[in-house]
């Protein structure tokens, strides 16, 4: 087991980071919490400043239509594809210019209507 220097990000549940990183604490890793918003340019950027190097970043950023497709709005349509594609490519694309030696995307999609759940790992090696 290999302790790490972790920072675990969050958008809007703190307290349920917090006690993650808590839990890593406990297995000697250090660790920063951090708010993040995956569509915002300047938030990623601040984020990043914080963090002097980066091993492996875990895209895991993500949220889902939670009605029938068919009953979602545009504005629900619109955020879900900020968060879920958008914010993958931006901070993604952020963070390979502090050279990362990985990249793990946890890509979910989720069909409520439809009762299907399917989750996809991708993992890319980036050296």
């Amino acid at each position: 087991k290999e302790k790490c220097n972790l920072i675990i990000t969050y958008r809007v549940e703190k307290e349920k980071a917090e006690e993650i990183g808590s839990k890593c604490e406990k297995l000697g890793s250090k660790v920063m919490v951090i708010k993040l918003d995956v569509t915002d340019d300047k938030n990623i950027k601040t984020a990043l400043a914080k963090m002097k190097n980066i091993d492996i970043l875990i895209n895991n950023a993500g949220t889902a239509i939670t009605n029938p497709f068919h009953k979602a709005t545009t504005g629900d349509i619109e955020t879900q594809l900020r968060i879920n594609v958008e914010g993958l490519f931006k901070l993604t694309h952020a963070c390979l210019k502090k050279d990362i030696s990985m990249v793990i995307n946890n890509l979910q999609t989720q069909y409520h209507d439809t009762k299907c759940n399917h989750k996809g790992w991708k993992l890319i090696q980036h050296k």
